[in-house]
């Protein structure tokens, strides 16, 4: 394992590993899949309320798995993404990557907005009840960015 896994609403839990594969385990202990992702999974696994589960891969590909362990679709984004991405209420995925930008991308895969950070962004955006996102960055500045992009 390389990261946290996450749980999902049914008690199920998603892990990734160094060895490429996400694996979704039930709360009975019993394996329920496995998706072999080919390239190490470098992001804790995000469930969205609607039990899509969101996670990196040091492909800088973000993928996007059904709760049966199918895949909906994945997404190449930036260079480099080392951060966990982080589910707006409005069900958009925010991540940090290390071209310098945070990103923003809709819940079916097409990007949303991206906003340049001036430092690597690999740390995993917050956002706050009012939606704001806030994104560190090697630039040495804590970043504010609108739930629209400014």
């Amino acid at each position: 394992m390389v990261c946290p896994p996450a749980l999902g609403s049914d008690g199920t839990i998603y892990l990734g590993s160094f060895d490429g594969n996400l694996h979704a385990i039930g709360p009975d202990g019993m394996l329920k899949w496995t998706f072999n992702i080919v390239h190490t999974v470098i992001s804790s696994p995000k469930v969205s309320r609607n039990g899509i589960i969101y996670v990196c891969s040091f492909a800088q590909t973000l993928h996007a798995f059904m709760p049966d362990g199918s895949l909906k679709w994945k997404n190449v984004i930036g260079n480099g993404l080392l951060s966990s991405p982080v589910i707006g209420a409005n069900g958009i995925i925010h991540i940090g990557s290390e071209d310098h930008n945070l990103y923003a991308i809709n819940p079916d895969g097409t990007p949303a907005w991206k906003y340049v950070t001036g430092g690597v962004a690999h740390f995993s955006p917050a956002i706050g009840s009012e939606g704001t996102i806030y994104a560190g960055s090697a630039d040495n500045y804590l970043h504010a960015v609108n739930p629209n992009g400014h």
